[in-house]
């Protein structure tokens, strides 16, 4: 689930989609499909 409350994926029934990133220091991001917020792999939740 996006942590962006205003990404289409929390508003409608859309599926989530993450694009699998990396930062300059090496640790592994997720970056929403749609809203392209980027979160730590921490902030996912699961649904």
């Amino acid at each position: 689930k996006c942590v962006n409350p205003k990404c289409v994926t929390n508003n409608q029934n859309v599926p989530t989609y993450f694009k699998v990133i990396y930062d300059h220091h090496g640790k592994m991001k997720l970056a929403c499909r749609y809203c392209e917020k980027t979160m730590s792999v921490d902030d996912i939740e699961f649904i």
